[in-house]
């Protein structure tokens, strides 16, 4: 009935165990490690746990190299000639210029996996310096004039065959080559001349030859890193060891530097591999955190032993705060070996915010460019807050008596304070333009108003470019929409003219706000909690949800009044879109929220083929079956022969899709991969009424070639829909089945699901290769 199956997986390991610790003679700050645990999308790559990209210019060059398992694979996968990694190295070499004077190191794990083209460099520096393959394993630079190169050290590496390569520059004239930590070439005609920017792996990066040499196979890791001191291969490299221990706590949340982290926050961390417990320290003093230990805790020793990886404070982080946290993991008896984690930081959310949307009038100005917006518009600061001394960054008010600035907010807010940057030209000290006495009143209508008690002096202009704010007026929390600063005298107390350089408000956040999923959000998933940030005075939160946004706004939908700010609801509909507001409810009244909305996913997936690994046991031909597997199934064949099994560069969601390459041009004439499920399946509830399927096709050997789909229920029951055209479309497609067209079927109780091409008794077809992923169940957005 089956034939024996032979699909190859490749493994190689690094000889040795993985160091947990690394002792350096000189000291090496990585600036690059990528290990590739990361994602990769189009070009884009998104760090892993424990990778490092300061320049944040890590990235694919082409959009057809892979990342997955763990590795970076180059496969020439369209011919291009153009795959490789690399980042942006200007910081490095001067723009271009010059390594000289920056000492680096450059490595990378490498296994070729087939044949590279002629020249094809495991590491290129600016096009000018490299480890490649030519007529055997080639080293060299050139330095804008001369050239100082091996082109044939040893004979290179077979297929299969990983090896550690680097490039060590100490910042003068000499580069040394290394293979495995043994020196292979030197070359000692300084940096690299008539460089790019750039540093790559797999591919030469140069305007002479811009790809056209391309590398096949697989990297474990690259790194880029500086270095003082005097280098020590026997210390210094930093793979193929890695950076950081196995057994340390990683992957902080909040992020490393993280700001607006809400006072109420859960901080929580990837545990390391060994970890029983955990001790949490956390603090504002970098020192205290890092010098901390069981044995002198320093007063920030929050939790010992905890079990859980999250850490939830005895009571609100303080406002506008920087934190410092450590977690050390510690080892289940009798070892009990302790990881001492790396400190991180973030910092606490500001007790109020600054108002954005304001327009500014006045009794006058001076000039056509000295308006009263200036005011408000951020101009003449930079980025610490420092203000120009040019006037046209200013308001100077027109010539008279009574000088008024009058600010209006796009709603109500709960005012907390004002700062106050007063005229600054460089002839303030002697003109004195700037407000001094001010009266300042504030109204939520504008109609009637109330004047602020307590309001200072303004403090003076220095007249220097160096000026930061120099008045700070509190409101106490006065609602308004609407504020009016009266100058009643300037610091010079002879000019007719007023004016003042910058003001910034700042409101107390009492309404809901920060919503998750994000107002108007898609394919949110029907099982998603609604979370907010609550308003600082609210003590219970009520929570209006519904399909009527008019009944949401008015107050008029269902709700629940409950302490938590996160909202699950009972039952979502797919493709439904919902709307729901929070109202904060406090000791000094309710502040109605907002009304947001998101909408519901269309379809749950019944298979998106990303749980599929290249492991015995969890591949993707192990639960889909084949015409391999089981004749039955006649010429299918799903998965490719080798590892990686499933398809991981086409695919429509996710990380993978299922390749079904089809063979109707002989007997039985359909080609067929089917799926029998472990427990039933309930393909009903939440307003499904369709099945849906994603395919792209190619055609090796033309002829019919319609798909379908076959589901069967555990009574035997079974329904077909067919699709013409499913598995020859030349992008990602939508198929949609009611399941109203498969009468006789039960939908809550799914055994087994066929996706075919051709026709069961039917005649000789084509051939080809169809991908298919995200098999789900819901319903259309209507």
């Amino acid at each position: 009935m089956s034939s024996k199956r032979y699909r190859v997986v490749l493994c190689f390991l690094l000889a040795g165990a993985v160091s947990t610790s690394v002792a350096l003679a000189a000291e090496v700050t990585p600036q690059v490690y990528v290990d590739f645990l990361g994602k990769l999308d189009g070009t884009i790559y998104k760090l892993g746990p424990r990778e490092v990209d300061k320049t944040k210019t890590f990235a694919a060059h082409h959009g057809t190299e892979l990342v997955a398992d763990g590795l970076g694979k180059l496969t020439d996968a369209d011919q291009g000639s153009q795959e490789s990694f690399e980042f942006d190295a200007s910081a490095f070499n001067h723009n271009a210029t010059t390594f000289a004077g920056i000492p680096f190191v450059v490595e990378a794990v490498f296994t070729p996996t087939g044949a590279s083209d002629s020249m094809a460099p495991i590491i290129d520096i600016g096009g000018q310096a490299f480890i490649r393959f030519q007529a055997g394993l080639s080293a060299g630079s050139w330095n804008g004039s001369t050239d100082n190169v091996n082109n044939n050290i040893q004979t290179i590496p077979a297929a299969g065959e990983r090896h550690h390569y680097a490039i060590v520059y100490d910042g003068a004239s000499k580069m040394d080559y290394y293979l495995d930590g043994k020196a292979i070439f030197q070359s000692t005609n300084g940096s690299p001349g008539q460089i790019t920017k750039w540093i790559s792996w797999g591919n030469i990066r140069h305007s002479s030859v811009n790809g056209g040499r391309q590398l096949i196979g697989e990297y474990d890791a690259v790194s880029f890193a500086t270095f003082t001191g005097t280098f020590d291969p026997a210390s210094d490299f930093i793979l193929p060891k890695g950076l950081g221990s196995a057994g340390a706590a990683y992957e902080p949340v909040p992020a490393v530097d993280a700001t607006d982290v809400p006072a109420d926050t859960m901080l929580h961390w990837t545990p390391g591999i060994y970890a029983a417990t955990h001790d949490v320290y956390v603090g504002t003093s970098f020192a205290d955190v890092n010098d901390a230990s069981r044995a002198d805790p320093k007063g920030v020793l929050m939790a010992q032993d905890l079990t859980d990886v999250g850490y939830v404070g005895a009571g609100l982080f303080e406002y506008g705060t920087v934190y410092y946290w450590r977690v050390d993991e510690v080892n289940a008896a009798p070892d009990s070996t302790i990881y001492k984690g790396e400190v991180w930081s973030f910092t606490s959310e500001p007790y109020s915010y600054p108002i954005t949307n304001i327009t500014a009038t006045a009794s006058g100005s001076g000039r056509a460019d000295t308006v009263p917006q200036n005011t408000v518009n951020g101009s003449g600061l930079d980025a610490a807050d420092q203000h120009s001394v040019e006037a046209k960054h200013m308001w100077i008010s027109s010539t008279g008596k009574t000088h008024w600035i009058q600010y209006e907010f796009d709603q109500v807010y709960k005012v907390d304070k004002l700062w106050v940057w007063n005229s600054n030209q460089v002839v303030e000290a002697f003109v004195g333009f700037g407000a001094k006495d001010v009266t300042i009143e504030y109204s939520a209508d504008g109609q009637t108003w109330s004047t602020l008690a307590g309001v200072p002096q303004f403090g003076r202009g220095t007249g220097e470019a160096t000026y930061t704010y120099n008045t700070v007026v509190e409101f106490g929390g006065v609602l308004a929409k609407f504020v009016k600063l009266t100058i009643t005298s300037n610091w010079g107390g002879v000019a007719q003219q007023a004016s003042l350089s910058e003001v910034r408000f700042f409101y107390v956040p009492v309404k809901a706000r920060g919503p998750q999923p994000a107002d108007g959000a898609a394919n949110v998933a029907l099982d998603s909690p609604l979370t907010w940030r609550p308003g600082r005075e609210a003590v219970s939160h009520q929570v209006f949800f519904g399909t009527d946004s008019a009944a949401v706004a008015a107050g008029a939908a269902p709700s629940v009044t409950q302490a938590e700010h996160s909202y699950t609801p009972a039952a979502m509909i797919f493709a439904t879109k919902y709307y729901w507001k929070v109202d904060e409810i406090g000791d000094a009244g309710t502040y109605p929220g907002d009304v947001w909305s998101f909408t519901a996913q269309e379809f749950a997936a019944i298979d998106d083929f990303d749980s599929y690994t290249d492991e015995e046991g969890s591949r993707i031909y192990q639960t889909w079956i084949d015409g391999v597997t089981d004749s039955a199934n006649g010429g299918s064949t799903v998965g490719y022969m080798t590892a990686p099994f499933a398809e991981r560069a086409i695919i429509h969601g996710g990380k993978q899709s299922m390749p079904l390459a089809y063979d109707n041009t002989k007997a039985p004439y359909f080609s067929e991969a089917s799926r029998e499920f472990d427990s039933l399946q309930n393909w009903t509830g939440a307003g499904a009424t369709d099945l849906c399927v994603w395919t792209r096709g190619t055609v090796t050997e033309a002829g019919p070639a319609p798909m379908y789909l076959t589901v069967t229920d555990s009574a035997g029951k079974s329904a077909t829909a067919t699709n013409a055209t499913a598995a020859t479309a030349a992008d990602w497609t939508r198929w949609t089945i009611p399941m109203s067209s498969m009468s006789g079927v039960n939908f809550s109780k799914i055994k087994k699901i066929a996706i075919g091409v051709g026709a069961k008794g039917g005649s000789a077809g084509g051939s080809g290769l169809v991908f298919i992923d995200d098999i789900g169940y819901g319903r259309p957005a209507q």
